[in-house]
């Protein structure tokens, strides 16, 4: 009875430390240490201590406070050992330090891996081989079974013709049947396979590009979900690669506008502004030429510039609305 039930200790041996799969998959994280990796997965499994202890900021960023000492006593490590992982973790954009002066740790913010088109298609792949495998198998064995009963109709009725045609069969060589029927059906079905290799696309390339699309709409749908709406629409006219770096850009300048003015302001309320800026910012590059990896600062600019005159429109109505000349007020 004792076996049906929950037990504590199972429940602790099926805890895990998690690592991000595109550790193994994109060049720029598989060179990262072991000892990088496994800090990362012992930090991000900290997220929850970290809400539990209110360590998140105005935009709802978590980071942790730790001392140097604490952290080594957590990743198990000696002074030499933690600068060194910091700093790949820190190199790799891993890892934000924010410093907090007066003798205070500093906030670190653990960041999310970067995942491109091709991450999401070889983790994809490496999670379908088995299934691709089996799959395969039994298509093999489906095509020899259809096969063999095929053979074996095709014999039953060339019997029967022969039944029918000769009902002396003295004079029949039963190899010169055989090899004559064979060879006449070997011609007839290589000029039949011929004509289905000839009329064939090219499956290949063609499911290739297909993957390639399918990866690029599944990553763009990925970093698009916490855009606000209109944004999101016109963000869409731009590529994956594209998407990941204006969304940095306005994740920095939202938090730096919030910063600035000790408010808070959320995505969903610079939806108008964003989808004004990003318009005006898509002409300038066409017409420039330039690539959105290279127009990264004027991009920060715009948006802020665009921030400001929302907010300074928004406190003229604030001042309006309390306004005695306000001949609307209630």
């Amino acid at each position: 009875m004792t076996e049906e039930r929950f037990n504590i200790q199972q429940q602790y041996r099926e805890k895990f430390y998690q690592l991000p799969k595109v550790f193994f998959t994109n060049e720029k994280y598989m060179q990262l240490s072991n000892d990088a990796k496994i800090a990362y997965a012992l930090l991000k499994d900290r997220l929850e201590l970290s809400i539990k202890n209110n360590w998140f900021d105005d935009n709802g960023d978590i980071f942790f406070i730790f001392t140097n000492e604490k952290l080594k006593a957590i990743l198990n490590c000696h002074d030499g050992k933690l600068t060194k992982i910091k700093k790949e973790l820190s190199k790799n954009n891993l890892l934000e330090q924010v410093r907090c002066g007066q003798g205070r740790p500093n906030k670190l913010y653990l960041m999310n891996p970067e995942v491109t088109k091709e991450d999401v298609y070889e983790i994809k792949k490496q999670e379908e081989n088995i299934d691709e495998t089996c799959h395969d198998t039994e298509m093999r064995f489906s095509h020899f079974k259809n096969c063999e009963n095929r053979i074996s109709r095709n014999a039953e009725i060339a019997q029967q013709e022969m039944r029918k045609s000769h009902t002396n069969d003295t004079e029949l060589n039963d190899t010169d049947i055989s090899n004559t029927d064979s060879s006449d059906t070997n011609d007839m079905n290589d000029v039949r396979e011929e004509n289905v290799e000839a009329t064939k696309p090219n499956h290949p390339n063609h499911t290739n590009h297909l993957q390639q699309q399918s990866d690029e709409e599944a990553l763009k749908h990925l970093e698009l979900q916490e855009m606000p709406e209109d944004t999101k629409i016109y963000m869409n006219n731009f590529s994956a690669k594209e998407i990941q770096i204006i969304k940095s850009v306005i994740l920095k300048a939202k938090r730096s506008f919030n910063d600035m003015y000790g408010e808070v302001y959320m995505l969903e309320d610079m939806d108008d502004e964003l989808f004004t800026v990003l318009k005006r910012f898509k002409g300038i590059m066409v017409k420039k030429q330039e690539t959105v990896e290279a127009m990264q600062g004027y991009l920060m600019r715009s948006i802020l510039s665009e921030l400001e005159e929302m907010r300074s429109t928004n406190m003229r109505r604030k001042n309006f609305e309390n306004s005695p000349l306000n001949v609307f007020k209630t």
